[in-house]
């Protein structure tokens, strides 16, 4: 059985399940705070549609490469399928993740000013601390992390200059 998905290395969402799992029984045992990312990347299928899926490889090949510059190599990061990302941290406060939310978003900035590509790269992001003291799994935190980044995509569709779109 597969834990990686070939096209961004990461690990897919078996992978990311046992690594997370992990992470957390030893984050409840040593009392470190965990905190999940979930992020979306906007726009995928309207790459794909427009552009072609060669296209949306190469957007998708560049998101993975921003997102594992900025986050740590003890961090898991694993792709849930398609345009969707999750990321478990150790040991991060949350100025801390307010930190690594900025660098990545400096990063897509950077990217969309060099890039020629017709189209920008975008993100809605959800984020839980964990709380140590549950007894909840993984799955139940990325449930809910999963719908806070929902709502925050409905926010971003609902404010038209939020959303990304094809650059002429």
């Amino acid at each position: 059985l597969s834990l990686n998905v070939g096209l961004s290395g990461l690990s897919n969402r078996r992978g990311f399940m046992i690594l997370a799992t992990g992470l957390l029984k030893f984050a409840r045992r040593a009392h470190h705070p965990l905190c999940l990312l979930y992020i979306d990347m906007d726009c995928l299928k309207q790459i794909n549609d427009t552009f072609g899926h060669a296209e949306g490889d190469l957007a998708l090949t560049h998101f993975v490469r921003m997102l594992t510059e900025t986050f740590r190599d003890s961090d898991v990061i694993g792709r849930m399928g398609g345009d969707e990302f999750v990321i478990l941290t150790i040991d991060a406060t949350k100025k801390d993740i307010a930190t690594i939310q900025a660098r990545l978003q400096g990063k897509l900035d950077e990217y969309n000013l060099q890039s020629v590509r017709g189209y920008v790269l975008s993100f809605s992001l959800g984020i839980v601390q964990v709380d140590l003291n549950s007894t909840y799994g993984i799955d139940t935190v990325l449930t809910q992390a999963d719908a806070v980044m929902y709502e925050q995509k409905r926010l971003k569709k609902g404010n038209p200059a939020n959303n990304p779109r094809p650059v002429s």
